[in-house]
């Protein structure tokens, strides 16, 4: 029984499970070759709908964890206020806290408490926040008291917006080496 796939339109069967392929002539002795008629199979590589698989060998949905791996490394840098960290490391950071605290609301408003669960998460995670954002201008070469200008109402948080946003110096500076140089793990 023949059907088609899904998304492609091709048609596979329980029968299809290797596709032919041929290989050049070999000419050792004892050795299927084209030249022979013969044919080899391999199995069929599984789908990858569209996208490419990683470099490091994961598989083809590896980007899914990416963002709490960065989440995580900030968090092993609890108060680590020296050094660098480069944009991804910042911004994705940010990502998987915001994501954090809009479930944390939404668990907040279905249990109706009042916002319990947000206030002790934004409490836990002050101090990690703060260290970032410090690294982070640490690696557009300024110090990290300008976290201070975010005081300054509308201004001073749309000027850090701009800091954090820009690109870090790729050359080593007074608060160490170049992050994306620097092995992540």
């Amino acid at each position: 029984m023949r059907r088609r796939h899904s998304s492609t339109g091709m048609r596979w069967s329980v029968k299809e499970t290797y596709a032919t392929v041929r290989r050049r002539p070999d000419v050792r002795p004892g050795r299927p070759s084209a030249a022979s008629g013969q044919r080899l199979t391999a199995p069929l590589r599984p789908p990858t709908f569209g996208l490419r698989p990683n470099p490091r060998g994961r598989g083809p949905l590896w980007f899914l964890g990416a963002q709490v791996h960065w989440y995580v490394d900030v968090l092993k840098k609890y108060a680590m206020f020296s050094g660098r960290a480069h944009r991804q490391e910042f911004w994705m950071f940010t990502l998987v806290s915001f994501v954090i605290s809009i479930v944390l609301a939404v668990v907040d408003a279905a249990l109706g408490t009042s916002p319990v669960l947000g206030a002790l998460y934004s409490l836990a995670v002050l101090l990690p926040s703060l260290a970032v954002g410090v690294r982070r201008l640490h690696d557009t070469d300024r110090t990290g008291w300008w976290l201070l200008i975010a005081l300054i109402p509308i201004v001073g948080a749309i000027v850090l917006l701009v800091f954090w946003a820009s690109a870090g110096k790729m050359h080593d500076n007074a608060y160490g080496p170049n992050p994306q140089e620097v092995p992540a793990h």
